[in-house]
């Protein structure tokens, strides 16, 4: 009899611990705090370039845009980690080591939260990154632009992409007055490793003027930002016939002011920014010299989406809205070379986390530019988990 209740104990536990150890005791790991987004589009392209190249019949095609898998979790006491991974498909000279869809790192970095008291001050908030960080101002245009129909303004025209390797700090203001974000970064951009000494330093400081008030402008955030940067000469290792290596670093800086507003009745945007870089010519040889001259980009941009029925009567919930999109680029301030971007469209919401749009985006060149005019439709869609 001792036996079987011995053995009968002995199953208990082994179908069910919780016999033996109590609840409290289990250990139990950190929190995962795991979301995404998925996003595509079908897209017809009708501009003459495009048919040139399928017998005069306009192409067309499916295409899935981006998968972001977002990873969250504590490490440690006030410290954390963020790791987002970008799905996308192989494009170009990078489909010869593999034609598909693959996986990279867009963010990754551990933070650490300092204080929310710095120096004193009740509700400034000090927190610093390490690792692959948020670029300075990609980020915080994408919480107004919707990045599920395309990259803001700063990436489309080059000025640099959403993320790279280096430090970063946030400074949150009290009384919700706004943000500084300081970043020390390679420079290289997320998709490349680092190829030269030299490194990017920037800063934003976004500030919120209205933020205390009840009106439609607590949301409107004022933001300049700066970043001071320097590339590698293409001649920084010398070489047969050339006259040396050259050491010195080429300018690269990039600046901007942006306003936007962001409500569900309406979200806008504004911007001007510059990019201003040195640009070499020449072999590096006695035949032929190394030239530098410095090149100035202006761009101009705006936005807007808006629920028109949202807007005269704000009580009444609303999926339909409508959107646009404009930008002017002059990508050498010398030959006044110049592209335009216009897009508008629809958009209606499935439900609150899921989106289709059917728009119109034309690319065409303005002043002496070897830009091909694109015109295409769209509809795009996009889920958030």
């Amino acid at each position: 009899m001792r036996y079987r209740a011995l053995q009968s104990l002995a199953v208990a536990a082994l179908l069910s611990p919780s016999l033996l150890i109590s609840q409290g005791s289990q250990p139990s790991g950190p929190p995962l705090d795991f979301s995404g987004l998925i996003f595509g589009n079908y897209q017809w392209r009708t501009d003459a370039a495009a048919k040139a190249q399928t017998g005069g019949k306009s192409p067309n095609k499916f295409d899935l845009g981006r998968v972001y898998l977002n990873f969250r979790m504590p490490a440690g006491d006030k410290g954390s980690i963020r790791v987002t991974t970008d799905i996308f498909q192989q494009t170009g000279g990078a489909a010869a080591y593999y034609g598909g869809w693959t996986i990279r790192l867009k963010y990754g970095y551990f933070q650490y939260d300092f204080t929310r008291n710095l120096a004193g001050v009740q509700g400034l908030a000090a927190l610093a990154r390490i690792g692959m960080v948020t670029n300075v101002v990609v980020e915080h245009i994408d919480s107004y632009w919707p990045r599920y129909l395309g990259v803001n303004a700063v990436e489309t025209h080059g000025f640099f992409a959403s993320a790279d390797v280096g430090a970063a700090s946030l400074l949150t203001l009290p009384k919700r007055r706004g943000e500084v974000y300081l970043t020390v970064m390679n420079g290289s951009n997320y998709t490349a490793a680092e190829n030269d000494r030299f490194k990017d330093v920037a800063g934003r400081w976004s500030f919120t003027p209205f933020a205390n008030d009840s009106g439609f402008l607590r949301t409107l955030a004022i933001t300049p930002w700066y970043s001071k940067g320097a590339s590698a000469s293409a001649f920084f290792n010398g070489g047969a016939g050339q006259v040396g290596p050259v050491t010195e670093g080429l300018q690269k800086d990039r600046r901007g002011l942006f306003a936007g507003v962001r409500d569900r009745r309406l979200t806008a945007g504004a911007e001007f920014s510059q990019r201003i870089e040195d640009i070499e010519s020449g072999a590096n040889t006695v035949a032929s010299p190394r030239a530098v001259r410095n090149r100035t980009s202006d761009l101009v941009s705006g936005f807007a989406l808006v629920r028109p029925l949202e807007l005269m009567d704000a009580k009444k919930r609303s999926r339909f809205g409508l959107f646009g999109r404009f930008d002017e680029f002059e990508l050498d301030d010398l030959t006044n070379a110049s592209t335009r971007l216009t897009w508008f469209g629809a958009f209606w919401d499935l439900n609150p986390r899921a989106t289709v749009t059917l728009d119109f985006q034309e690319l065409r060149p303005k002043v002496g530019t070897v830009t091909v005019p694109q015109k295409t439709v769209f509809m795009h869609w996009v889920a958030y988990f």
